[in-house]
Order: structure tokens, then C-alpha cells, then sequence
């Protein structure tokens, strides 16, 4: 029975990249739910890149057309003062209200291609930050001890980018290593203490799903839950919390767990 729920879980933080994070613990439908949630989002986000990429392709040529048309007017303006005809101040008249007209338009255009820009780049940078978050490793030791204590050393440092570069060379290296469970878990919390909710449910999801049995596990799912707290998903931060107190009743977590629901319960965290 505990080894189900464990395993719905995990199904759960494979899945809760980009997702609206649905518990999903549960039942399966609500699993689908999620998954079907994280497919609407990659495409709502890919929608809307796109019709930012849209909009200022077409505000661009919008603003070459109007400046194209000062020029226009200009010139007539300049072949009409060659002339020397009666009607000349009537025609200048009319030439200097469109000349302002087209000026006020391009003002116009000018700001909203500036805005646009702005709101672009905010979301270029947003999306780059989710989808791009991966550590970058620098350079690192190659021996599984050394590796170990380097990551142990910038974890404890708060060295966070420093840290996942470490767990995450560890485990790519050494996925056998019977360290590889608590390199993960330490992976997925420096996701955590960093404010990459995302990243981290993903991450500390692995711990349950790649290393049965594994002694860190009821802390991985500890964990999670504080990463739907964090990422406002207050009932299924919850649910997690209390089928955690039921799971693992002998965790050195199980108070803590306890203590979140109340949390939850009063409202006093996450609503």
C-alpha cells in the first residue's frame, strides 16, 4: 500500500515541471490532470512567444511605413515650396497638418514598439529561466569521494548553483553509487533554497522514482511538499503532508508534517 501511493508520487513530480501542479496523489484522474496541465502550459507558453515574436514584427513594419511616409510628405511639402503659386499657403497648411498627424503616429508607434520590447524581453527572460535553469558544471573533481565532499562543501557553504553542479555531475556520473539517492535529494534542495519550486519537485521526485527503497525518501517527499507550498498549491501541499504523516510514521520529518498541516489547515502559510 505504501509503496502505490510512494509510486503515485513520483509520477506526480516527474510531472510537475511547468504544470499547475495538481496533487494527483489520489486518484489517477487527477495524474491526467496534470500531465494534461503541463502539455496546455508548454503550449500556452509557446503561443505566447509567438505572438509577441507577431506583434513586433509587425510594429516594426507598421514604424518603417510611417517614417517612409514622413518622407513621402516631406518631400512634397519641399516640391510644393519650389512653387510659385497662389494657393501655396493653403497647400502648406494642409501639408504641416499632415506632417504633425503622421509625427503624432509614429510617436505613438514608437512607444508602443518600446513597450513591447520591454514586455518581449521579461518574457524571453522568464522562460529562459525555467526551461534554461539547468547547473552548469564547472570544473569539478573525477573521483566519487572528492565529488561528494565538494558538493557537501558548497551545499553547506550556500553555494546553491555550486552545489547542484556537484550533485548533478555526481549522479550523472555515478547513478549506482549507494551515495546517488542523497546526491539527488541534496540536487533537488538546492533547487529549493533557491526558489526553483519547479525544478525541485522535479528533482526530488527522481529520488523516489530512480532509487527504491531508499533511506532519504520520506525526506525527497517531505520536500516536495514544501515546494507546493512554494509554489501556491496550498490543498495539495496538504494532502501530501498528511499521507505523509500516515506513510511514515517513524520519519524524523512526521512533527514536522504535522505541523504543516496545521499551517494549511489555519491558513497561516501558503493561502
Amino acid at each position: 500500500m505504501k509503496r502505490e501511493w510512494i509510486g503515485r508520487c513520483a509520477v506526480i513530480a516527474s510531472a510537475a515541471l511547468w504544470a499547475s501542479w495538481g496533487m494527483g496523489c489520489a486518484t489517477s484522474g487527477r495524474v491526467d490532470k496534470v500531465e494534461g496541465d503541463v502539455a496546455a502550459l508548454r503550449q500556452e507558453l509557446d503561443a505566447t512567444r509567438n505572438r509577441l515574436d507577431n506583434e513586433l514584427a509587425d510594429t516594426l513594419r507598421q514604424a518603417q511605413a510611417d517614417l517612409e511616409n514622413i518622407q513621402k510628405v516631406s518631400k512634397e511639402a519641399s516640391d510644393r515650396l519650389a512653387r510659385n503659386s497662389a494657393d501655396l499657403g493653403a497647400e502648406m497648411i494642409e501639408v504641416k497638418k499632415a506632417i504633425d498627424q503622421i509625427r503624432g503616429d509614429v510617436e505613438g508607434t514608437r512607444r508602443n514598439l518600446a513597450q513591447l520590447e520591454k514586455d518581449f524581453d521579461l518574457f524571453r527572460k522568464d522562460v529562459d529561466s525555467r526551461l534554461t535553469s539547468a547547473p552548469v558544471k564547472d570544473n569539478l573533481p573525477e573521483d566519487p569521494t572528492a565529488l561528494w565532499d565538494e558538493g557537501n562543501r558548497r551545499f553547506d557553504g550556500g553555494d546553491w548553483p555550486g552545489a547542484l553542479a556537484a550533485f548533478q555531475r555526481y549522479v550523472e556520473r555515478f547513478p549506482s553509487d549507494k551515495k546517488a539517492d542523497n546526491a539527488q535529494l541534496l540536487l533537488g534542495q538546492s533547487y529549493l533554497n533557491q526558489g526553483k519550486y519547479a525544478e525541485a519537485v522535479l528533482e526530488l521526485g527522481k529520488v523516489v522514482q530512480k532509487f527504491k527503497a531508499s533511506d532519504v525518501e520520506d525526506a525527497a517527499i517531505f520536500r516536495i511538499g514544501e515546494a507546493f507550498i512554494g509554489l501556491g498549491k496550498c490543498d495539495d501541499a496538504k494532502a501530501m503532508f498528511e499521507g505523509f504523516v500516515a506513510e511514515y510514521p517513524r520519519s524524523k520529518f512526521k512533527n514536522d508534517a504535522r505541523g504543516k498541516v496545521k499551517q494549511l489547515q489555519s491558513k497561516k502559510i501558503c493561502y
